[in-house]
């Protein structure tokens, strides 16, 4: 299952590197947010397999993965962009997350918390997000319109990320014979997203134009 969703990962990405010149800024940034996954997921792989424990990969993935997203919701909201409110969000996360691995959780173990506090942050700002489209574009053909797909992938996912990582421990303590289904479903969960994400890019030309 880990090979498949690092196939769907890679062709994610190849598609956003393949749309690339036409996107929008946002969605840019979203892209190379993607590109930064895929190298995350190379980094971890090799970490575990030379140190047996890749942890630290993807505590400090977490930290850079929630300053693109807070970027990425600073361009899409109409609100944020004239303050920078998420840049400010960004930092507030970092100070956060470095908090986090340095006093409460430690660099060589998961990072539930800091996880959690992304899932309450990303689902926050794409209902944010909604709220304030909907406003302004009454009329606003959502299956036209690519930022609305992304939002609502990244709000799918961390819904049920918060689930996960929110029951993660008590399962591992309560009941370990199903921590590895609660892993597969995480890994189905980010397939899913990914297959999503890549469709989007493919039908990226047809969705200009119409609700700019």
């Amino acid at each position: 299952m880990l090979y498949f969703y690092e196939v769907i990962l890679l062709f994610a990405a190849g598609v956003s590197v393949y749309r690339y010149k036409i996107l929008d800024h946002a969605a840019r940034i979203f892209t190379v947010y993607i590109w930064v996954s895929v190298l995350c997921e190379l980094v971890a792989r090799i970490a575990g397999r030379v140190y047996h424990n890749n942890m630290p990969v993807y505590a400090i993935y977490g930290l850079v993965e929630f300053v693109f997203m807070c970027v990425y919701f600073n361009n899409i909201i109409d609100v944020f962009r004239p303050k920078n409110i998420g840049y400010h969000l960004a930092g507030i996360g970092l100070v956060l997350g470095v908090c986090n691995i340095v006093y409460v959780q430690g660099l060589f173990r998961l990072n539930t918390y800091f996880l959690i506090f992304e899932a309450i942050s990303f689902i926050g700002m794409s209902l944010f997000f909604f709220a304030r489209m909907f406003l302004l574009y009454g009329q606003l053909r959502l299956y036209k319109y690519h930022h609305f797909w992304f939002a609502a992938i990244i709000s799918f996912f961390w819904s049920l990320t918060f689930i996960q990582w929110g029951l993660y421990e008590y399962i591992n303590v309560k009941y370990p014979s199903y921590v590895d289904m609660d892993n597969a479903a995480r890994v189905i969960a980010s397939m899913v997203s990914y297959t999503a994400m890549a469709c989007v890019y493919i039908f990226y030309p047809k969705m200009q134009g119409s609700n700019d």
